[in-house]
């Protein structure tokens, strides 16, 4: 699995690309709108290495016996994916900061409505009750709605294709179910990628970004512990 993500320019957040009904995406975190590409049809998932690669491409002859991890990733693979790697971090701070705004505005304009009525001295509107409704209500929606966002961009990342990563020695290939064949790509143990191996996932960050994750129920135990001396390899 690759995911295609995009950073946001304000908050500097990097998450998966998630268009409205408009075409169009705001940032999970802070909500400013990211500038995107022209719209491409499952855009969220990627199964080739290189958009630009020439039709034609000349790939390593592969070396060794090759291992086969056949797997279909489900949407808690895919969320803890996006954890491993740091895709979606959560940024607290700025619900810290929302909660903190709401908190002295519904508060300070509760208590001087208290104030005023226990004086008399003036009479409370409506629209200063609804100051402080709203930002009670305001409260928990902050709190959870980053997770829902969160859960909306796990849901549409989860594409449901089933894949075959066969790893050899010097590389891995990888297949689409339903694919062409020479539709595959390569990559290989040259050390230009990131390994990340936690959760039960093999979190491959590829150079350009994007993910290719294996998980370890598609392997034996004997079959992990070759894997990962494989990927850990450095090229000579």
């Amino acid at each position: 699995m690759a995911i295609k993500t995009v950073v946001c320019p304000a908050c500097g957040a990097e998450q998966a690309i998630m268009r409205d009904e408009e075409g169009k995406m705001n940032c999970v975190f802070c909500e400013q709108p990211i500038e995107l590409p022209e719209y491409e049809e499952g855009e969220g998932m990627d199964y080739s290495y290189d958009e630009e690669k020439p039709e034609e491409v000349s790939k390593t002859e592969p070396v060794g016996e090759k291992i086969d991890a056949v797997f279909v990733l489900n949407e808690q693979e895919v969320g803890d994916a996006f954890t491993v790697s740091g895709k979606l971090k959560e940024r607290k701070w700025i619900l810290y900061i929302e909660t903190a705004i709401f908190i002295l505005v519904g508060g300070v304009t509760g208590t001087m409505n208290v104030i005023h009525l226990v004086k008399g001295d003036m009479k409370i509107g409506f629209s200063e009750w609804l100051i402080v409704a709203v930002c009670l209500f305001m409260l928990p929606f902050i709190w959870t709605m980053p997770k829902r966002t969160k859960r909306k961009i796990i849901q549409k990342s989860t594409s449901g294709n089933q894949l075959t990563v066969s790893i050899y020695e010097n590389l891995m290939n990888i297949h689409v179910a339903g694919a062409d064949e020479k539709d595959d790509w390569q990559q290989e143990f040259d050390g230009s990628y990131q390994l990340l191996h936690e959760k039960g996932l093999f979190v491959i960050i590829l150079s350009n970004g994007q993910l290719l994750v294996i998980p370890e129920r598609s392997l034996t135990e004997e079959q992990i512990e070759i894997v990962k001396t494989r990927l850990t390899t450095k090229p000579e």
